[in-house]
């Protein structure tokens, strides 16, 4: 039998809806792929998706931040 990983049927979500997801900004997002951070991401030409699966993988190992939901506060504090 095949076996095909979740990614493959996924469509994903863009980077303003996973940022919504995790509670964290578009920046920070950017930020973790340019620096090959998690959460996972796939690539087509210029176009960004988050597979869903790959976001709640994140969430459930991912940036202890996140978990206690401070990321979003810490950007906006180093923003101003």
């Amino acid at each position: 039998m095949i076996q095909f990983h979740d990614a493959v049927f996924e469509t994903g979500l863009t980077p303003p809806m996973a940022a919504v997801i995790l509670n964290v900004s578009e920046r920070w997002l950017s930020r973790r792929r340019h620096s090959g951070s998690p959460p996972r991401f796939i690539r087509d030409g210029k176009t960004v998706r988050y597979p869903e699966s790959a976001l709640r993988e994140f969430l459930s190992t991912g940036d202890p931040a996140i978990a206690k939901g401070q990321a979003r506060n810490k950007e906006v504090r180093h923003a101003a």
